[in-house]
């Protein structure tokens, strides 16, 4: 998704005028007013109470100069270990997934929001991004505290969809399992369009070429729009499924398509406002929000039953 054209439907007021999102505070609480106005005259009040983590989810902040990456650490609180999530997003670039990250740590499920582009330290554009660099993220979330390494899982959206089954194919040693939402099943040129996107051992992964999703070692969610705006992400779910089946998969793998949702869908956790640029998005407001709500509680049924082995 263009994260340059991303603006939410409503926007908070802000007493020094500034341009404002809903996007939350990493840490701590936020209070969001709400006020209902007809005809110009105030006809309810509210305040919602909002925030990302619950208590006792530990963040940390990850740097290109301290780290090699950069991106949020989330680790829930206890010492119990279990699946871990490598969280990126799509054209958007930056510190897109920060909220997902932060959920499923108060979930219990230690997560790393990792921007690959367009952040701090990080390359400007989505041209060649070494796959490498997703690889060593992974082994820093293999280190940190409540990882079961041996259950580290991708979740990508949009880009970070084609991305998460690239990643996670190439590194079968290093992850066990892949979901992606609203992704490409073949490998897309970069931002610009004519520069490849990814690099593999310093080489450009090609252009056009099939993700080769019968290399990832673990289980595999997908979930597609079948009106999305941006590509045939529908049709992305259908190709993985088809691949995978045809190459008798040994792990479980699940395609979901929600037939009148646009390619916002991806954004999975529900009840959030909705994109002012819903229409070239593509779907319906309405099948949006309910696909939001039903694939959120399938994402963490998908890592209560790696939790369960």
């Amino acid at each position: 998704m263009d994260g340059s054209r991303f603006l939410w439907g409503m926007q908070p007021a802000h007493p020094t005028g500034d341009s404002q999102s809903f996007m939350l505070p990493v840490r701590g609480r936020s209070d969001v007013a709400l006020t209902v106005e007809s005809a110009g005259r105030v006809v309810a009040r509210a305040t919602l109470p909002r925030r990302l983590t619950s208590p006792g989810v530990r963040v940390r902040r990850l740097t290109v100069r301290r780290d090699g990456v950069y991106g949020y650490l989330f680790s829930p609180a206890g010492h119990a270990r279990g699946p871990a999530v490598l969280a990126f997003g799509g054209s958007e670039g930056g510190d897109s997934m920060i909220a997902k990250a932060a959920l499923l740590a108060s979930h219990g499920y230690p997560a790393l929001a990792l921007a690959y582009f367009k952040a701090p330290g990080l390359p400007r554009r989505l041209v060649r991004i070494p796959l490498e660099y997703f690889a060593r993220a992974a082994r820093i979330l293999r280190r940190s505290p409540g990882v079961d390494p041996s259950h580290l899982v991708t979740l990508g959206v949009s880009y970070g969809g084609e991305a998460s089954l690239l990643v996670a194919s190439s590194f079968p040693a290093l992850f066990h399992g892949a979901i992606a939402l609203v992704p490409s099943a073949i490998v897309t040129s970069g931002l610009p369009f004519g520069n490849a996107a990814w690099t593999l051992h310093g080489r450009a992964v090609p252009d056009q070429a099939p993700i080769a999703v019968e290399r990832i070692d673990g289980p595999v969610l997908t979930a597609g729009a079948g009106r999305d705006g941006i590509w045939n992400s529908a049709g992305a779910v259908t190709q993985v499924e088809q691949r995978l089946s045809a190459h008798h998969f040994r792990f479980r793998h699940r395609g979901i398509v929600y037939p009148d949702a646009g390619h916002v869908v991806g954004g999975a956790v529900p009840y959030s406002p909705a994109p002012t640029t819903q229409p070239a998005e593509g779907g319906d407001p309405r099948a949006d929000a309910a696909g939001r709500a039903d694939l959120w509680p399938r994402i963490l049924g998908f890592l209560d039953r790696l939790r369960a082995r």
